[in-house]
């Protein structure tokens, strides 16, 4: 039993491997890195750059995916490799606002923000077309630059064509929430980090 699900790990991370493969992580951060650079406009101007930097890539690991699912007929390592590819463009798009867009102005230290999956993505097992929920941790209320990191990543996902749930809190909301409503509950139970500080 133990070799036979080494052997499908083993199956998984390939899959995962090849989807790195092709997302190329380095270039797509360098090409995000060299918008960030020339940045002496408003964030809101430079987000149709940030976005043709991205839509490359997710359509073509979209369609690697797919042609993958073809080959080996692994649904299971179809929703993980989706879900991969995702948590690499949102942890990008997380350094990028944060590096490059300093909401809080020059100097500013970053509030902690962790990005957290949750639902079937977080679960890893984020089917093609299916909802991107993400819980946006924090240790107190948001700040306005946290909130407008958030919004950033946000908007960017949603203008990629992405359907995407949300919610931010901190860690008290979440454990009082979690204790009034089962679907919350079930959420956190499922959550699992991406990007961000622990």
């Amino acid at each position: 039993v133990a070799a036979d699900a080494a052997a499908q790990l083993g199956e998984q991370l390939h899959g995962v491997a090849q989807v790195l493969a092709w997302v190329e992580m380095y270039a797509l951060g360098r090409a995000l890195g060299r918008v960030g650079r020339g940045l002496a406009e408003s964030a809101a101007a430079v987000r149709p750059q940030v976005i043709d930097v991205l839509r490359k890539p997710l359509g073509e690991g979209r369609a690697r995916a797919e042609a993958l699912l073809r080959e080996d007929g692994g649904g299971v390592r179809c929703a993980m490799r989706l879900s991969r590819l995702m948590d690499i463009l949102i942890s990008l798009l997380f350094d990028f606002a944060r590096g490059h867009l300093q909401f809080g102005g020059k100097g500013v230290a970053h509030e902690p923000v962790a990005i957290i999956a949750v639902g079937g993505y977080g679960r890893t097992t984020l089917a093609p077309g299916s909802d991107i929920d993400l819980l946006f941790l924090l240790p107190n209320k948001a700040s306005p630059a946290a909130a407008k990191t958030i919004e950033y990543i946000l908007y960017v996902l949603w203008d990629l064509g992405l359907k995407v749930g949300h919610s931010t809190r901190n860690v008290d909301e979440c454990i009082r929430l979690a204790r009034a409503d089962l679907t919350i509950r079930t959420a956190v139970l499922e959550a699992r980090f991406i990007h961000g500080e622990r």
